[in-house]
């Protein structure tokens, strides 16, 4: 029997837009990409249970699933009508199926339908039932005459990244991925931030920034963006960052990991932020998270003392302070008594 977690990231990259390619690394007992366990629980349950389009709905069959597909006539190229009268009554009938699989037969005859008409397959994602067999086929069907439909789609369907992935079309798409990473329209931007680090083009650094400025934001964004970049463009990057996440609202632990990244690219406001969170309590001052945020702040300030003392030399010092990115901490600069 496949092992449920297997089940359950199969479903994730399939439901997310992640490639076949790219799923081996997660089936095992590895640590999966940032913003997938969030996903896992509510997308572990069989197909079946997923939201139903209302056009399927109103139609359900009890009719045997195979029987019923071999009934379904393909649509007629370039008939929106036809289009819709095909996907509404496969949908129906997949309905009735308990559980769902790409080795179903929708997916072969989504495949055909795709290769006279690829627009069959982008309308057929935006329906929960048949959302699997239309991502699968589109990865089998897309070749290079395909591809500036797909990302001129990509912003209106998400779900085609996975097609773009799997086809290694990320750099021509760079510009529609930024555009769907600003509009918050990648439900887990892991991928698409990824692509965009690949892509290095310059144009595309505020999609990263948003990225590491929403509420989503943990270190292994960080990480992978600093992997691939770094100087000027990677400082700059995660200050405007920090000046995002403080003007919307996120959590306090979100803005804590990005405090401590910005505080280390000689951004002063975010270690600014860092000190005032020290805790006054000193019983509270050596446990916990707390410890953590005084480890933070004690690895960018030039002394060492009690969180009141760290306090009291920041307000004090915090006018005539530059970074030094040598040793990584804020110190006094010369001149200054």
């Amino acid at each position: 029997m496949v092992h449920r977690r297997t089940i359950a990231v199969h479903r994730w990259a399939l439901t997310l837009g992640v490639s076949f390619a790219a799923l081996a690394p997660w089936s095992g007992s590895k640590a999966l990409p940032p913003d997938a366990e969030a996903h896992l629980a509510e997308l572990a349950e069989p197909t079946a249970l997923d939201p139903i389009h209302p056009a399927d709905r109103r139609h359900a069959s009890p009719r045997d699933p195979a029987q019923g597909l071999g009934a379904i006539d393909p649509p007629r190229v370039g008939d929106a009508d036809d289009l819709r009268r095909f996907l509404d009554e496969m949908a129906r009938v997949t309905e009735t199926q308990p559980r769902r699989s790409a080795a179903d037969p929708q997916t072969s005859m989504l495949a055909d339908a795709g290769r006279r008409d690829f627009h069959v397959l982008i309308e057929a994602m935006s329906r929960p039932a048949l959302r699997l067999y239309a991502i699968a086929a589109a990865e089998h069907v897309a070749d290079a005459s395909h591809r500036p439909l797909v990302i001129a789609h990509l912003v209106r369907q998400p779900l085609l990244m996975s097609t773009i992935t799997a086809r290694g079309w990320e750099h021509e798409a760079r510009y529609a991925i930024a555009e769907a990473l600003m509009l918050d329209r990648a439900r887990s931007p892991w991928r698409w931030a990824e692509a965009l680090v690949n892509a290095g083009d310059p144009a595309t650094h505020d999609a990263l920034r948003m990225v590491l400025a929403r509420a989503g934001c943990n270190r292994a964004y960080y990480d992978l963006i600093a992997e691939r970049a770094g100087g000027v463009f990677l400082d700059d990057l995660v200050r405007r960052a920090w000046r995002d996440a403080v003007a919307a609202p996120t959590n306090h632990h979100q803005l804590q990991t990005l405090a401590q990244i910005a505080a280390g690219h000689g951004c002063l406001p975010a270690l600014a932020w860092l000190v005032d969170a020290l805790p006054s309590n000193p019983a509270q001052a050596d446990s916990g998270p707390e410890a953590a945020l005084r480890q933070a702040v004690l690895r960018r300030l030039p002394v060492e003392g009690s969180n009141e003392q760290l306090k009291a030399w920041f307000e004090a010092n915090r006018n005539r302070v530059t970074f030094d990115a040598t040793s990584g901490r804020y110190v006094v600069i010369r001149g200054f008594v």
